[in-house]
């Protein structure tokens, strides 16, 4: 566990261990577990607007034309798709 030393104003100060004191904490604890609150709360956020930009991508794939690769109702063999045209 790593020390960091932070600075508050007189105001921030007794508001923080304040509300420290009523939950029972140290305003270490407090201030920590503010800190780990927001950090995790950055991380989920960013990792749920990641997986929406992967499923928007996806629908975008899945809303875009079809490709018609049937000729006269079969599908083409491996020489007739690789055939150069």
């Amino acid at each position: 566990m790593k020390n960091l030393t932070i600075s508050l104003d007189d105001e921030t100060h007794q508001l923080s261990r304040v509300q420290a004191a009523a939950k029972g904490i140290s305003m270490s604890r407090f201030i920590a577990d503010l800190v780990r609150e927001r950090t995790h709360a950055s991380t989920e956020a960013d990792a749920a607007a990641e997986r929406q930009r992967r499923l928007d991508a996806l629908q975008r794939v899945f809303d875009a034309p079809k490709l018609q690769i049937s000729e006269n109702g079969r599908m083409p063999n491996s020489d007739e798709r690789n055939a150069r045209r």
